[in-house]
């Protein structure tokens, strides 16, 4: 028996959808064991096949750990937000984190950019958050066949850098970044 997770990848609706229809699944096993208990008597109920209460009670709180999951796993990604830090003021900098690439001949850059600017995270885990993402996207682009194995793994870290006032940054081996356009 093949035990391995999977991982999908829906939009909201798609998403509301498939928690209406296991809802629904729930909800008919529920009123199953209610029959079995004589506490539903209504004659329109369908009557799920089991042998007793006890066994639609087990399918019922299934479907339940099943949604329940499902929408722990939707509430943190729908909890996220990307954030990045604003240029300060002139004469200001302030401190972030960014994602960082090695790049040919050894070079270190930065690997995300925003707009005119680079992504510049307020602190270590929302751009550790932003390097998860990169590796999820990696693996299921893999996974669905449109990424090499070769290429799943990525040279992307994280590092505190230092968002100066023109939207450059310094990072802490002293390298400045600028955007060139």
């Amino acid at each position: 028996m093949n035990l391995r997770d999977y991982h999908f990848s829906l939009s909201p609706p798609d998403f509301g959808q498939l928690i209406d229809g296991l809802n629904a699944r729930q909800e008919a096993w529920e009123n199953t064991a209610k029959w079995f208990r004589g506490d539903n008597a209504d004659p329109c109920l369908n009557i799920e096949e089991c042998s007793d209460e006890r066994e639609a009670l087990e399918i019922a709180d299934h479907y339940q750990s099943i949604i329940t999951t499902l929408r722990r796993q939707a509430s943190w990604q729908r909890g996220r937000r990307k954030v990045n830090l604003e240029a300060p003021a002139e004469e200001n900098s302030r401190s972030g984190w960014c994602l960082f690439v090695h790049a040919a001949a050894g070079e270190v850059r930065p690997a995300a950019r925003n707009g005119a600017g680079f992504e510049v995270y307020p602190n270590e885990h929302d751009a550790r958050e932003a390097w998860v993402e990169d590796q999820i996207s990696r693996c299921l682009e893999y996974l669905s066949g449109s990424r090499d194995w070769d290429s799943v793994g990525s040279d992307l870290f994280v590092a505190p850098v230092t968002l100066n006032a023109d939207g450059s940054i310094t990072d802490t081996s002293g390298g400045h970044h600028r955007i060139c356009i």
